[in-house]
């Protein structure tokens, strides 16, 4: 999947991806980014702590090679920005999840970095209004797991823990601290592991275009819609 959404991606396009801890946010991401540059043995973790992460990639490089120029040519894209046509390429791997919703978001370059980068975001329900980009394909991962055990997402596991009245606001942001260290030592399990995935687990990918951009970007790069 990771490696069908770097077919069709270019500088300026946005990428959100949403799902529970461990849901595979960022070994989608692992794929995206491998494909993009072209390495398939690259190490890709999760910015957890640093923000952001990013990458250089030969952008279009697949495109005819006919001309003689070897400077970047600049093209204007649909949603008004300037897309480089040929060249160097950046994308920016984001994970929001230790910041609050609604942060302030200047320090990421953002929102002028979305029309100059691929941009792939972990945690965008942490974008306030403010920063939220106007063209994007929204990225949901959910786990079907094929056991008798009901499994209940982080969400609900964080509802059923702050209405206990033995549980205090501490309790729930370290357990969330918990839940998170151990997403980040199973993607470097995972790493380690050549990609493995999990048994008894599916994993259900749904793809939302925010425009008929998206769409059709999405019709020509995967027999899906």
């Amino acid at each position: 999947m990771g490696a069908a959404l770097a077919s069709i991606t270019r500088a300026g396009d946005v990428v959100l991806l949403r799902g529970d801890l461990g849901a595979g946010k960022t070994t989608l991401t692992r794929g995206l980014v491998r494909a993009k540059c072209g390495d398939e043995s690259m190490v890709v973790t999760s910015p957890s702590y640093l923000l952001d992460n990013t990458y250089k990639y030969d952008e279009d490089e697949d495109d005819d090679d006919n001309d003689d120029d070897d400077e970047s040519l600049e093209v204007k894209g649909e949603t008004g920005g300037n897309r480089r046509k040929r060249g160097e390429g950046v994308l920016h791997h984001m994970d929001l999840y230790r910041l609050p919703t609604g942060s302030d978001l200047s320090m990421l370059d953002v929102p002028a970095i979305y029309k100059e980068a691929i941009c792939v975001i972990e945690w965008p329900q942490r974008i306030g209004p403010k920063y939220m980009p106007l063209d994007y394909l929204d990225v949901n991962i959910t786990i079907q797991t094929h056991t008798h055990t009901t499994s209940h997402s982080r969400d609900e596991h964080l509802g059923s823990s702050s209405s206990s009245s033995s549980s205090s606001s501490s309790d729930v942001k370290e357990q969330e601290e918990k839940e998170k260290r151990k997403e980040e030592e199973e993607e470097e399990e995972e790493e380690q592991g050549g990609d493995e995935r999990q048994g008894g687990q599916t994993r259900i990918v749904t793809l939302t275009p925010s425009s008929s951009r998206w769409t059709s970007l999405l019709k020509r790069g995967f027999d899906l819609l």
